[in-house]
Order: structure tokens, then C-alpha cells, then sequence
């Protein structure tokens, strides 16, 4: 009896912690829309659901990624921004220790020839390829990738993927769910940048 004492606040706190996290990421995005004098809508369309997940599920055997809860979407031109828990396990061997992260993302169109990037960028501009066993990235695309980066003002290191004509962004930062409201907007030039540069 006394460990259900104990762990009943636990889960409370942490119940009323999330609920508080959701609240302030939407609110976030709320802002952004305000801002940018965009229009945003609580929950996805099926469409952008199913576009996530033929672009960016993962063919080989023991790999993962799926992206649900979409939410706070905001449409620009030609650039999505929205909520979203990633379900990502990239190790074929065993259990990850996590696999489960809540992301603030840019969905956006690019060349269906640029179809094999999934990297990280970190805030040096040295990308590392996130795919087992896969090439390193394309040398004149990151370069790309990390000029427009840099000059939308980015703070943390970025992910990125483009596979089928579709890319995809989204900043790492070191500590969970330390975007700023800056960072969204951060984000939306950056993705505007590349569609811009690809286009």
C-alpha cells in the first residue's frame, strides 16, 4: 500500500507535466501562425498523414519510423509546420532505449531525384549520416543544407531527409522540447530555403 502512495503523485506530476508540455508547444505554433499570418488547424489531414508515411517509413529489415499525433498544423507555402511524436528505432541489433520523441517539424516538396539524404547537422555544419551502414551524405548538399541553416538562424544541430519527393527538418536540441518560439520560425526559412534552392 504505501508504494501505491508513493507512486500515485508520480504519475500525477508527470500526467500534469506533459499536459503543461503540449499546451505550451501548441501555443507556440499558435503564436507562429499569428505571426506569419498563416492559418493553422488542430488535427492533420489523411493525406499529409499518408504522405509522412510514404516518404519517410524505412524499407530496411529492423529499422523504424512512423510519425503519429500530428497536431498545431500550420500551413505555408510550400512548407508544413506541425506537432508530431516520431516513433524511430535505428538499431537492428536490439532495443533502443527510446524511440518515441515529440518533434516540432517542416514538411516540405523537393526533387524527386534527391532521394537518400537522412542526416543530422550539427551547429559546426558536420553532418552525420543517421542511416546503418549507409553513404555519407552528399558534400555539395549539406554545404547547401548548412548555409541556409545558418542564415535563418538556426541554434541546434537539424535533421534532415528528403526521400520522394518530400523533405523533412527538424532541430535536436540538447535539452527535450527546448525550442523557442524563434526556433519555429527558424525553422519554417530553413525548409523555405532548401524548397527554394532545390526548386
Amino acid at each position: 500500500m504505501l508504494v501505491f502512495w508513493i507512486l500515485v503523485p508520480i504519475f500525477v506530476a508527470l500526467g500534469l507535466y506533459l499536459l503543461w508540455y503540449a499546451r505550451r508547444r501548441r501555443a507556440m505554433l499558435e503564436a507562429f501562425a499569428k505571426e506569419a499570418g498563416l492559418r493553422m488547424q488542430p488535427r492533420a489531414e489523411a493525406s499529409l498523414e499518408a504522405r509522412l508515411e510514404r516518404c519517410f517509413s524505412l524499407q530496411q529489415p529492423g529499422l523504424v519510423r512512423s510519425f503519429g499525433q500530428l497536431a498545431s498544423l500550420v500551413k505555408g507555402d510550400p512548407v508544413w509546420i506541425f506537432r508530431s511524436v516520431e516513433l524511430l528505432d535505428l538499431n537492428p541489433h536490439g532495443q533502443a532505449q527510446s524511440t518515441h520523441f515529440n518533434r516540432i517539424a517542416a514538411l516540405f516538396p523537393v526533387p524527386d531525384t534527391l532521394n537518400s539524404e537522412f542526416f543530422l547537422l550539427d551547429k559546426n555544419g558536420q553532418a552525420r549520416s543517421l542511416l546503418p551502414g549507409s553513404a555519407a551524405p552528399d558534400t555539395k548538399f549539406v554545404a547547401m543544407v548548412n548555409e541556409v541553416a545558418r542564415s535563418s538562424g538556426a541554434r541546434h544541430p537539424l535533421s534532415v531527409t528528403c526521400s520522394r519527393g518530400s523533405g523533412l527538418i527538424y532541430f535536436e536540441p540538447f535539452v527535450v522540447g527546448g525550442e523557442t518560439l524563434d526556433d519555429v520560425k527558424a525553422l519554417y526559412r530553413i525548409a523555405q530555403g532548401i524548397s527554394q534552392r532545390l526548386g
